[in-house]
């Protein structure tokens, strides 16, 4: 008996590491992930903020297709999520979309360049400044990022590198002793 080839409209359906995220069966399990992270970081008095990435063969067919809803399911399901259980949620699929052309922000699709982190970190200093409510916490934040951001984007400086040699973007948790990272 012959196996049938799969028929595939977007790159990413034939892709089981990613075409979950536009199947709805995982949704639930996700719905409860939020939930549960939305408890823990109340108990620690932190704040959850999710920043959700693109995949970059989404960036590559936003324009080609009529079919945008479909691209874009993971991101709408994510923010609905969000707002579900009130979380902030920073969606950087506008802002990567409008630098494709001007910038190579993927190594492989998934994982950023240099240039993908920098316009990263320049959408979530804002986000993340603003989502902390104390002061003190807030100028602590300001004072390690200003220090900080050179760190990581510095080739020179692979802080992250203990993860299996890589040296990704990495958030910073602000926990309610601010001199906690």
């Amino acid at each position: 008996m012959q196996k049938q080839q799969q028929v595939c409209r977007f790159f990413w359906e034939c892709v089981p590491d990613f075409n979950i995220a536009w199947k709805d069966e995982p949704w639930a399990q996700y719905e409860a992930y939020m939930g549960e992270m939305k408890r823990l970081t109340g108990q620690m008095h932190s704040r959850l903020v999710i920043v959700v990435f693109p995949y970059e063969p989404q960036l590559e067919q936003f324009n080609r297709v009529k079919d945008t809803e479909y691209i874009l399911k993971p991101q709408k399901r994510i923010d609905a999520l969000c707002q579900k259980y009130d979380v902030p949620c920073l969606d950087v699929f506008p802002a990567f979309h409008e630098k494709k052309e001007d910038a190579k922000l993927f190594r492989d699709g998934i994982h950023l360049t240099k240039e993908g982190h920098e316009l990263t970190a320049a959408l979530i200093y804002p986000l993340k400044a603003s989502a902390i409510a104390d002061p003190q916490r807030r100028r602590w934040f300001q004072a390690f990022y200003d220090q900080a951001a050179w760190l990581r984007f510095s080739k020179s400086a692979r802080w992250a590198k203990g993860v299996k040699g890589r040296s990704d973007f990495r958030l910073v948790g602000v926990s309610a002793d601010a001199s906690a990272t």
